[in-house]
């Protein structure tokens, strides 16, 4: 009790409470302000940013399969006409086969393309989410600040891609040998056409 009957006197206890309030306070005053210029600093990975890099997977590949298509469909061609069938059933059965694999190859790549789309909002949204707990731990805005451009110049840089493996490679060769050892009574199967790997940019696998 006081000297004249009041309560406890609060004293040091009471200032120090109120310091910690006060320092507690600015933290947090240093981790929204933190948080908002790292959000600034993202808005950049918008929709449009991730429709790009879709379109720019799309524009890189999708031209190299029409290109082997436009190779593979003459040489399939040439070799028809010299086997004799080109104008026949089994010439248009081969047509068709190649057409197949053409149609398949190019939604391959659209669908790789979401992929990758996704993959980059993946990657963006972690690293966001890297920095803004690395900030709740230090409650430094100028660290996270920092932190977040050297990360989003990273992620905003173009994607890098590998050429294109060989989609409709011996296609032609494989057909005529088949139709040849029909004539001879051999075995027509024709082997698989095998596709490639495609590496997309970071330690991201594409496999075609």
């Amino acid at each position: 009790m006081g000297i004249f009957g009041g309560g406890p006197s609060t004293g040091n206890g009471g200032n120090a409470a109120e310091s910690a309030r006060a320092a507690e306070e600015a933290r947090q005053a240093r981790i929204t302000q933190g948080t908002a210029d790292v959000n600034k600093t993202f808005e950049q990975f918008n929709p449009d940013f991730y429709s790009k890099r879709a379109a720019d997977y799309s524009g890189y590949y999708a031209p190299q399969v029409d290109e082997q298509y436009a190779n593979a469909h003459r040489d399939l061609v040439m070799n028809l006409a010299r086997t004799g069938v080109l104008n026949g059933s089994e010439g248009a059965r081969q047509l068709g086969l190649l057409d197949e694999q053409y149609g398949r190859e190019k939604e391959g790549v659209a669908s790789r393309a979401s992929d990758f789309s996704n993959q980059a909002r993946t990657s963006v949204e972690q690293n966001r989410s890297d920095v803004l707990n690395q900030l709740s731990g230090s409650a430094d805005p100028a660290a996270a600040a920092a932190s977040s451009t050297a990360r989003a110049t990273t992620l905003s840089a173009p994607g890098s891609f590998s050429p294109i493996g060989q989609l409709f490679a011996g296609l032609a060769n494989q057909v005529g040998q088949g139709i040849a050892g029909a004539t001879a009574g051999l075995n027509t199967s024709y082997p698989a056409i095998r596709s490639n790997p495609i590496s997309g940019p970071g330690s991201m696998k594409l496999t075609y």
